[in-house]
C-alpha cells in the first residue's frame, strides 16, 4: 500500500508539473507575443488575454497538490524546527495533512458551484466558455485532496527510523 500511494503520488507529480510547465510556458510566449502585436502593431486580441489567463490559471491551479505534498510551499517552521521528537513531527504532519484535505475539499465544493453557475456563458470573445477557468479551480482543489489523502497514506505507513533500530537492536541481542 505504502509503495503504491508513492508510485501514484509520482506519476502524477510528474504528469501535472509537466502539463503546467507547457501551459504557463504557452502562456508567456502569448503573453509576448500580444504585447508586441498591442504596441507595436497596434492590434489588440481579447481572446488572446482570455486564452492566457486561463493557461496561467490551469498551470497555478493543478500544482497546488504537488507543491503542497513536496513541502515547496511557503511555509512557517519555527516551531516545528524547535521539537525534537519525530513522533510529535509526523503528528503535526499528519495534521497538515488533514487538514489541507479538509480545506481543498471546502474549495472543491465551493468552486464546483462556482463552474456550475456560469453553465452556457462565454467570455467576452465568445471563444471560451466561462466555466473554463473553474474547471481548473475544481481540478486543482480535487487533486490536492487526492494528494494529500495519499500522502496522509504514506506518512502513515512508513516505519519510523527508531522503531527499526530498536527491531535490529533487539533481533541482534536474541541472537
Amino acid at each position: 500500500m505504502h509503495e503504491t500511494c508513492k508510485k501514484i503520488l509520482d506519476v502524477l507529480t510528474k504528469i501535472i508539473i509537466v502539463f503546467s510547465i507547457i501551459t504557463m510556458g504557452i502562456a508567456v510566449i502569448m503573453t509576448f507575443v500580444f504585447v508586441v502585436m498591442r504596441f507595436v502593431f497596434n492590434k489588440s486580441y481579447i481572446w488572446g488575454d482570455e486564452a492566457i489567463r486561463i493557461l496561467f490559471l490551469s498551470g497555478v491551479f493543478l500544482l497546488v497538490g504537488p507543491v503542497m505534498v513536496q513541502n515547496k510551499n511557503v511555509n512557517l517552521t519555527i516551531v516545528i524546527d524547535g521539537i525534537k521528537n519525530p513522533v510529535i513531527h509526523k503528528i503535526i504532519e499528519c495534521f497538515n495533512l488533514i487538514l489541507g484535505a479538509f480545506v481543498s475539499a471546502i474549495l472543491t465544493y465551493l468552486s464546483f458551484g462556482l463552474f456550475t453557475s456560469v453553465k452556457g456563458q462565454t467570455t467576452a470573445s465568445h471563444m471560451f466558455s466561462k466555466q473554463l477557468p473553474y474547471f481548473f479551480m475544481v481540478a486543482g482543489m480535487a487533486l490536492m485532496v487526492l494528494f494529500c489523502v495519499l500522502q496522509l497514506i504514506v506518512r502513515l505507513t512508513e516505519k519510523n527510523d527508531a522503531s527499526d533500530m530498536n527491531a535490529d537492536a533487539n533481533a541482534l541481542e536474541a541472537r
